[in-house]
């Protein structure tokens, strides 16, 4: 992994972990949330993955989660300016 995309995942996994306890919820809870907002089966452990910067949603998942957090479309990847 490159130093950019390592550093865009650990972005990503930081502020999906930040949004997802300024809510409350539980790593379940969260998977669960996107699950239904989405149609698609997000578990637990692939949100863990996300949040651990293993790996990072889809582009597809990037209006779900923004939407899911009240956020702008490209909060979770765009750098703080």
């Amino acid at each position: 992994m490159s130093e950019n995309t390592n550093q865009t995942a650990q972005l990503i996994a930081a502020r999906l972990r930040d949004c997802r306890e300024a809510k409350g919820w539980t790593l379940v809870e969260a998977a669960a949330r996107l699950s239904e907002a989405t149609g698609e089966n997000v578990i637990h452990q692939r949100w863990a993955r996300w949040e651990h910067g293993d790996r990072a949603p889809s582009p597809e998942l990037a209006a779900p989660l923004a939407a899911l957090f009240d956020t702008a479309l490209g909060y979770f990847a765009e750098p703080a300016e």
